[in-house]
Formats: structure tokens, sequence, C-alpha cells
């Protein structure tokens, strides 16, 4: 008698379908565990870039030197210097020869006057900039043989967030205070509502308390790619570079440069004293971003062994470094610059081809650096 079911050789198919997809579905959930498991700890580390260039520089004297330059920026037209102690905030030079074009922003308390300008923004594109007064921020246009800067896009006084926010698209990117679960916060710019936006602080080797992440506050510099589609944090305690999407705050690459030192107990205890913060290893000061690259300006050393031994008008002064680490938007680093001179800021032109650089130890005169054969 011949039984009814399946014939064998199907029953045997089907048993051999049915344990390959547990096995399957078994590694699916093994591999999105590990994911999961690393994710809060995915970075890449380096320890050495891959070309070290040195540069030495080009004396640019200023016409009517400003007294303290703080600032700089490329825009499509001029470069522009912010003086923080002049009778004008702004000065606008020729791409060219650096000549003086003209000088905007005056000092005091009128309805066309600034009683404080004390940061300009990287560029934005078409000539755009922006800058931050007592005020807030106030976005600009440059236009080439008009004295006035032409106000676009919006001002922003939410005042809570004056001194901590950058301008993002239509809104306002913000370190967080009290972060609970993100590191910045979305402003509006229409009525001041703050969001979470982004990822935690990144993990450092033990847990900072909330405390700790907003004495941090000040000790990143942040910079937008001129398109406004990225973002990078560099931090002056931690040999971090962090790379986001603009329109949701998500982490495209953390990378950290292994320097070997120790972790910055000093720096975020707010009882060590002023030599134990001096002792302090200090990493990135200012960053710059162009369309391809990130760069920012790298000590790896602490103040007191930078020391500031510059003195002008009673007041020490500090040109921070000679050293310059340029990174592409994936992360990667791509060239150690080590400067003939120490400096205190610098802006690179859009095209990449060109670094000016300010010392504070003489302000008469910028620093050229040509970079047409460095990276393009």
């Amino acid at each position: 008698m011949k039984l009814k079911g399946s014939h064998p050789s199907k029953l045997l198919i089907k048993r051999h379908t049915m344990k390959r997809y547990f096995l399957l579905s078994a590694l699916a959930l093994i591999v999105l565990f590990l994911t999961q498991c690393r994710k809060p700890n995915e970075y890449h580390l380096f320890t050495a870039f891959p070309v070290t260039v040195e540069l030495s520089h080009k004396p640019i004297n200023i016409e009517s030197p400003t007294l303290y330059p703080s600032g700089m920026v490329f825009l499509d037209s001029a470069l522009v210097v912010l003086d923080i102690s002049g009778d004008y905030f702004l000065s606008f030079f020729t791409l060219d020869d650096f000549d003086l074009i003209n000088r905007s922003i005056r000092r005091g308390r009128g309805p066309s006057e600034e009683v404080s300008v004390f940061f300009i923004s990287n560029a934005m594109e078409e000539n755009k900039f922006w800058y931050r007064t007592h005020s807030g921020i106030k976005t600009v246009k440059y236009q080439p043989g008009k004295d006035e800067l032409i106000p676009v896009g919006f001002s922003q006084n939410c005042d809570a967030f004056s001194g901590l926010t950058f301008p993002l698209g239509d809104d306002l990117l913000g370190f967080s205070q009290n972060a609970q679960s993100s590191e910045f916060v979305k402003i509006s710019t229409d009525d001041c509502a703050i969001v979470d936006f982004g990822p935690n602080f990144p993990n450092v080797g033990r847990e900072l308390s909330i405390n700790e992440k907003d004495y941090l506050l000040g000790t990143k510099s942040l910079s937008i790619r001129p398109d406004g589609e990225l973002f990078a944090v560099l931090y002056h305690y931690f040999p971090i570079l962090r790379i986001f999407n603009s329109n949701n705050g998500s982490l495209k690459r953390e990378v950290r440069f292994n320097n070997n030192q120790d972790f910055p107990y000093s720096a975020i205890d707010v009882n060590a004293t002023p030599e134990e913060k001096m002792s302090t290893t200090t990493n990135y000061f200012v960053s710059h971003a162009t369309n391809r690259f990130i760069y920012a300006s790298y000590a790896g050393r602490s103040l007191l062994e930078i020391q500031p031994n510059i003195i002008r008008d009673g007041f020490k002064i500090t040109d921070f470094t000679n050293e310059i680490h340029v990174f592409d938007w994936e992360g990667n680093p791509v060239k150690r610059l080590v400067l003939d001179k120490s400096i205190f800021a610098f802006a690179v032109s859009p095209d990449d081809k060109t670094l000016v650089a300010i010392p504070m130890s003489d302000p008469s005169v910028l620093l050229k650096y040509d970079l047409s054969s460095i990276l393009n």
C-alpha cells in the first residue's frame, strides 16, 4: 500500500530550507547585536598624517594696520579681517595684493553702528558671511565697490544663546546646555524654540556629568561647510574631530588623533588651580572649512608649554601654534602643515590655494602661505 503524503526528497528539501532560514535569521540577529554594541564607540583612530609639509610665508604689510586682529574670513571677492579694538570692526582687502578696499561697521551706539563685534564666521557662498555682536548674530552680504553690507537671511537675538549659536540653514545651531542626550540644540529663528539635535557628547573614556559637559561648552571649534550640508566640530581638550549632517544632526564620521595625552581631569574640575589648568594638554584652537577640506590649528601642548611671553599695551598675548591639520569631509587625515611662524588665527581661500594667518605678535603684517601645489 502506498501511503499518502509528501515525497521524501521534498521533505528533505523543506527541512534544509527551514534550517537555512533559521541560520540566516540567527546570523542577522548576531550582526545586529554586535553593530549596536559597537555603535557608541565607533571612530577612526590614526597616529600620524600621511604627509607633513613645511611652509614659508610671504609677508603682507597692512595699510593702516589693525590694532587687535582677532579673526578673518575669505569671501569670493575680498578678505575680511575683524579688529576688536579699532574705530571700525571690519576691514576688507583685495585678494590679489591684499590692498585695503574699505572699512565697515563703525564702533558706537548709533543705528548703523555696533557696540561690539567679537566673532566672524567661515564664509558662506556668494560673498555672504555672518558676525556675532552683543545682541546676537547678523547675516550679511558683501558687494564689491559698496561700503555698506547688505542684510540677508535673518538677525538672531535669542539672548540666552547669543554667544553659542551658529546659523544653520533657516535655523540656528547651538551647543546644548544641561545636555541629557544631545550635544547640540536647534533653535527656531521665528520664536527661539529649542529642540535637541544630534548625538550626545563623544565617549572620552569616562562618563561626564552634565556640569562637566556644560563646563566644556566654550572649548569646541565649529565650522560649517560653505554649502551648508555638513558641519565639523573639533575639541580643545580632546584630539577629536566629528563631522555631522546638517539636515538631521546625524554623526557622519568621528576621527581621533592618537597623541597619547592623559585624560584632562583638571580641564573639567571647577576646583582645579590655575597652574593645573595651564598644565593640561590643549589640542584644537581655530578651525576653518572650505567645500573640500577642514583646517584646524593644533597645539598638542599645554598652555604652560606654549607660554605666552609677548606683551603689548600691558597685556600678555599668545600665538598658539604653527601647526595646522587638514582633513577631508570623509574624516580622512590629508596633510599636516607646519608653518614657519606661530599664529593666532587664520583663513583659507574658497579654492584652497591660499592660507592667510594673523600673528598677534605683529598685527601690522599678515602671513600668506601658498597652498596651490599642496592641496590641488
